[in-house]
């Protein structure tokens, strides 16, 4: 038995590996899965293998052309942070784990990018690509990444008012 095991407390695994913002995270995780749910439930779907899943494509395609990235000041900046400085997509290169730019951030409409931005650093956290094998250099980019994604998610869900409705439904 390992000798650091894990106190299952909530919130303890985040204070061992050193996360600090956990609300800011819990934030992007519950938007990112609301929008999804809502998206599903607007018959924006998709099926893999018989699973549904929320088709973004179809979504950006039909409301592409309500997104005004230049809306308000701080909607600019989260939308230029991202697709200037995107979080990097987890590859394995000569056998060993690496980040590259995916080419879904650098073409397209800005939403389709955009959407690839916040879906790459939603995979990065939430299927550990975050830390492939050394330490961050820049942890406050951390914070920049994830709030930058919420401020373009509330965005994305203004967008289209059915998805808007299904988003805050709690029954």
């Amino acid at each position: 038995m390992c000798k650091d095991k894990i106190n299952m407390k909530p919130g303890k695994l985040l204070d061992k590996i050193g996360v600090k913002e956990k609300s800011i995270l819990l934030d992007f995780f519950v938007t990112y899965s609301r929008i999804e749910y809502a998206l599903k439930r607007n018959g924006y779907t998709t099926t893999n293998d018989g699973k549904a899943e929320a088709d973004w494509t179809k979504f950006i395609k039909d409301n592409k052309e309500k997104f005004n990235s230049q809306r308000n000041v701080d909607l600019e900046s989260a939308v230029d942070y991202l697709l200037s400085f995107p979080a990097q997509q987890q590859i394995i290169s000569n056998g060993e784990l690496d980040f590259v730019e995916h080419s879904s951030t650098k073409e397209g409409p800005s939403l389709y990018r955009l959407y690839h931005c916040i879906r790459i650093a939603r995979n990065n956290l939430f299927h550990g690509g975050k830390y492939p094998n050394k330490p961050v250099e820049d942890l406050s980019r951390n914070t920049i990444l994830i709030q930058n994604c919420l401020t373009c998610l509330e965005e994305i869900i203004e967008l289209n008012q059915k998805i808007k409705n299904s988003f805050w439904e709690t029954e």
